[in-house]
């Protein structure tokens, strides 16, 4: 977080800088359009973890997302080393550790941003132990694997910590980043800095602010 009012000024008018640009780009995307059909595709992965919760079957849940994410749920993002390569490595090399027990555990949206960090510093803790015994599993994706399916379920509350996002936060000076076995302050940080970038953003409704700031 800024250290002092001035510094948090000269973020404020920065951001308010690239954010004008973004607006103004050839690349941006209609939000509304996009809402629509994320709107209609949230309900099939809402689907997929409602059938996971009751059977406890992991393998049709990766298969879903899998074969989801390749086709009409290319906009989401799952698809690629963070989302769908990370949870083929945690079905594969978890069973041990009891990944699919903790994975139902783990679904339920968070009340708060503490228990997020909580549950997030949870799987990065198992996935250091996975690669304790030869797993490929990088523990830095474990953040935005939890926070894509709370935001799939609750998109209002919730916004995924997509990798990009943090990447601009440091490059841009805003954040220096945090201990590899401390992925849990991700979703506290950004949600901060949302706030301090913008001060009618709620600190503890991420979805409005980090929105914004990954797409720019």
């Amino acid at each position: 977080m800024p250290d002092a009012d001035w510094e948090a000024d000269f973020r404020r008018r920065r951001f308010a800088q690239l954010k004008e640009a973004f607006e103004l780009s050839p690349n941006r995307v209609d939000g509304q359009q996009l809402e629509q059909h994320r709107a209609v595709e949230r309900a099939k992965v809402i689907f997929f973890l409602g059938a996971f919760k009751a059977s406890g079957d992991l393998e049709i849940l990766r298969h879903s997302l899998d074969s989801w994410s390749k086709t009409t749920g290319k906009g989401f993002g799952f698809q690629g080393a963070n989302g769908q390569m990370y949870l083929n490595q945690l079905s594969k090399d978890g069973a041990a550790f009891g990944f699919a027990a903790r994975l139902t555990e783990w679904l339920e949206p968070p009340t708060s941003e503490q228990e997020a960090a909580i549950r997030i510093n949870e799987l990065a803790a198992m996935t250091a132990e996975m690669r304790k015994q030869g797993s490929a599993a990088q523990v830095g994706r474990a953040p935005f694997l939890l926070s894509w399916l709370w935001w799939i379920q609750e998109p209002t509350r919730w916004m995924s910590i997509w990798p990009s996002r943090e990447n601009q936060l440091v490059q841009l000076g805003f954040e220096q980043g945090y201990p590899n076995d401390q992925q849990g302050n991700g979703i506290s940080s950004i949600c901060g800095y949302a706030a301090s970038l913008v001060p009618t953003w709620s600190a503890s409704w991420c979805s409005r602010g980090s929105g914004t700031i990954r797409r720019l």
